[in-house]
């Protein structure tokens, strides 16, 4: 019955969205594309446990990002003022992301520049450097 109602809405929504429940992403640059065409991201850990990797590289395209609520990734995404955290819900998510991509807004530029400058080149030299040192 569900791969009936899948496809029903495969067809329907078409012209707006993309479902595809079999796809395997082939590479990274694939994957920033994609990440790149979307309006907003859903992440969320239940049987995948690679989310924070979508939300890390969400973050760094300046996406808005969606995840349930009491996990690391709502820490992440709080810590950067980054749009918001949700109970686990479909009906909640969409009723998220309709009142979101209508309301026309944007991730802050403050917390787009906090996030890069974290996860910055040199801010990861300075981090490794510091850990060697401790080592010694």
């Amino acid at each position: 019955m569900k791969k009936i109602e899948i496809d029903f809405f495969k067809k329907y929504l078409i012209h707006n969205s993309h479902i595809d429940t079999n796809y395997f992403i082939q590479n990274e640059t694939e994957f920033s594309a994609l990440i790149q065409m979307s309006d907003i991201i859903f992440c969320h850990y239940q049987d995948f446990p690679f989310s924070s990797s979508i939300l890390t590289k969400a973050m760094a395209h300046g996406k808005p990002v969606i995840v349930n609520q009491g996990y690391l990734m709502e820490k992440i995404i709080n810590q950067y003022q980054w749009k918001m955290a949700l109970p686990g819900k479909a009906d909640i998510i969409a009723a998220a992301i309709e009142k979101f991509t209508a309301s026309g807004d944007r991730i802050p530029n403050s917390a787009y520049t906090s996030f890069l400058q974290d996860h910055s080149l040199e801010k990861f030299e300075s981090c490794l450097i510091q850990a060697c040192k401790n080592l010694q």
